[in-house]
């Protein structure tokens, strides 16, 4: 008895991590936004920095590119919630995570840097690893394997921003918003897709 109550709390288990993984998948949207949003502001102000040399001009580009990226989250989470679908116990568990760690980027990448506690241009190396850190406990949570090689290309950008020239520092990270964000954006659009049509 004991051991067919074990078999089915884990089958049970499996069906609702098999069933958040479905709704996960629904967030490659959010992956791919922020990555565009990011990219093109830190493409936007590196260029206008180094024309205008007005670093007011660069962090309103920031500001902007937030406010976007916040509204257009903000409706895709509004349209989720229209449709109907089974929430589970690990999809509270990565919403709780999601929200950690969107304060964790806004302190960092905001908050922080104005009160001076570091300098801005820290921002990209601080902020990449909270991204790494994320997309690996995300990748341990739901076994997405791809997302652990997307967490590693953060750490090494990082890593690689920080040993590089001032002027050098950008690269790794746009490297890293392509290969560990967009494009991991993109493919779990391509899975929940995928989902769809085999339903």
């Amino acid at each position: 008895m004991n051991s067919h109550k074990a078999y089915e709390d884990v089958q049970l288990i499996k069906e609702m991590l098999s069933k958040t993984k479905r709704n996960v998948m629904e967030s490659g949207k959010y992956f791919a936004l922020w990555g565009y949003v990011i990219l093109t502001a830190a493409l936007c102000s590196d260029y206008i920095a180094n024309s205008l040399g007005k670093p007011w001009v660069s962090h309103a580009i920031w500001l902007g590119a937030i406010a976007i990226g916040s509204l257009f989250t903000f409706l895709f989470i509004s349209a989720d919630k229209k449709r109907t679908r089974v929430t589970t116990f690990f999809d509270r568990i990565g919403g709780y995570m999601g929200g950690g760690f969107g304060i964790a980027f806004l302190l960092a990448g905001v908050v922080y840097p104005a009160l001076g506690v570091y300098p801005y241009s820290t921002i990209p190396i601080i902020t990449g690893m909270i991204a790494g850190t994320f997309l690996f406990i995300t990748a341990c949570l739901y076994q997405w394997k791809f997302l652990f090689g997307a967490a590693f290309i953060w750490w090494a950008a990082t890593l690689a921003a920080a040993l590089l020239p001032f002027n050098l520092q950008a690269w790794p990270i746009f490297f890293a918003l392509i290969f560990g964000y967009i494009i991991p954006g993109h493919m779990l659009h391509y899975k929940e897709r995928k989902g769809q049509r085999d339903e």
